[in-house]
């Protein structure tokens, strides 16, 4: 028993590490390929979260990204100040506000995806068949494995 728990400790560990990893040079990559200003993480991730989840509010943006509302609450001034996102009164709660992409704000992130998609197909390209296939076959468990950590996770109302 103890043998299973340390092997799944190891494989847990080492595929926190790849996948962190991963992100992290994709990110750098796909960064890198931009031509003129870029922005800082926090922010794009927050663009690319609000162009998936249109009319969301600070609190969703904030629980989803895993920051405190007040962190999402001064980016989302920043993103405003560069017109890349619309604050709108929310119409059931007067006290609280919806995002949107501006129509720069939505154009950035299609950028991003498209660059993003590029960078991943060639890097995909540089593996084998085989290799390509057994991604494609850990995506499923890999999704579920995010999906039933969340749940592991404390609910937290107010941020990290």
């Amino acid at each position: 028993m103890t043998e299973i728990v340390s092997d799944r400790t190891a494989l847990g560990v080492e595929l926190a590490d790849t996948v962190f990893s991963f992100g992290r040079v994709t990110r750098r990559v796909v960064r890198q390929s931009f031509s003129g200003d870029v922005l800082p993480p926090a922010e794009a991730e927050l663009l690319a979260f609000v162009g998936r989840s249109k009319g969301t509010g600070v609190g969703d943006a904030a629980q989803a990204m895993m920051l405190a509302p007040n962190t999402v609450s001064t980016l989302v001034g920043r993103l405003v100040e560069a017109g890349l996102l619309e604050r709108h009164a929310d119409p059931a709660d007067g006290r609280a506000a919806r995002l949107q992409l501006t129509p720069t704000g939505a154009a950035r992130v299609r950028y991003w995806r498209r660059q993003r998609a590029d960078v991943l197909a060639r890097g995909l390209a540089t593996l084998s068949d085989d290799e390509r296939a057994a991604l494609a076959a850990a995506i499923a468990p890999l999704r579920r494995l995010g999906e039933n950590m969340e749940r592991l996770a404390p609910n937290r109302e107010n941020g990290r």
